[in-house]
């Protein structure tokens, strides 16, 4: 099973539901513009945008991904 990079911007959970929804729709509106698409390419990611509900989304997907594999590895934290 391959792995994938990404990033993503999140906020304290007492962040108001408001601001989160504002930042989003900021970050949104600009990954299109030429210079920033260009310079995420440049890095050798695929700008793409998404909404909290997504993120969320995505992020309880990769917790499904890597949950077994990390548990079979027998990684620890300490």
């Amino acid at each position: 099973m391959a792995g994938d990079g990404w990033l993503a911007l999140y906020a304290p959970a007492s962040t108001p539901s408001a601001a989160v929804s504002a930042l989003s729709a900021e970050l949104v509106a600009i990954l299109p513009l030429p210079d920033i698409r260009e310079r995420i390419v440049q890095l050798g990611m695929e700008p793409r945008g998404s909404t909290p509900a997504g993120l969320a989304e995505f992020d309880e997907g990769e917790l499904k991904r890597w949950q077994p594999i990390v548990a079979a590895s027998g990684f620890k934290v300490e």
